[in-house]
């Protein structure tokens, strides 16, 4: 399993005209790598780059594709809803 530093969170911002495309590079991707669950891939794996790459394109080829990335340092932070006391967690 991958271990960092830091919790990401990751969000790929599309317009209508950008879904499809996406969504058929994801399908495939997620079907020959056996992707099923979350994603947990080293920048430095030749999987990462097959992954991304695609996306690049997208984005620097002006097709309505930006991204963002949230970086939480782990050891600073103590939210509750990942240490949840009680054995519950909080209410929306």
């Amino acid at each position: 399993m991958l271990s960092t530093s830091f919790y990401v969170a990751a969000a790929l911002h599309l317009c209508d005209d950008s879904i499809r495309g996406l969504n058929q590079h994801m399908a495939a991707f997620r079907y020959y790598s056996g992707l099923s669950r979350e994603l947990k891939i080293p920048p430095e794996r030749e999987v990462y780059t097959r992954l991304i790459d695609p996306i690049r394109a997208l984005a620097e080829g002006g097709e309505n594709t930006w991204a963002s990335v949230v970086y939480v340092d782990k050891l600073k932070y103590n939210g509750s809803y990942l240490k949840p006391e009680g054995g519950s967690l909080p209410n929306p």
